[in-house]
């Protein structure tokens, strides 16, 4: 018996409607082709190349919340190995 493979689902672009992403008040560019938007619930990041998205990802308040306690670390860390002056706790 030969290992099965998994197949991943794969995503397929969506059109992007421009004129809905404009008045999206809350629609941010934020670099390198990401933008970033808010639905009321989750925090939405979508690659865009002027024609259609890309990718989508939905973010939750507790995974936002764990990536920004992800980050926290690293910046201490980061200080702690340059200066020795990282923050406690």
């Amino acid at each position: 018996m030969g290992a099965e493979r998994i197949r991943m689902p794969s995503y397929t672009p969506r059109p992007l409607n421009q004129e809905a992403a404009n008045s999206d008040p809350h629609r941010e560019y934020i670099g390198d082709g990401v933008y970033v938007t808010f639905d009321s619930f989750h925090l939405v990041l979508t690659t865009e190349n002027g024609i259609q998205i890309t990718n989508e990802i939905f973010i939750e308040p507790q995974v936002w919340l764990n990536l920004t306690e992800y980050v926290k670390k690293q910046i201490d860390r980061r200080k702690t190995e340059i200066d020795g002056t990282g923050l406690a706790g």
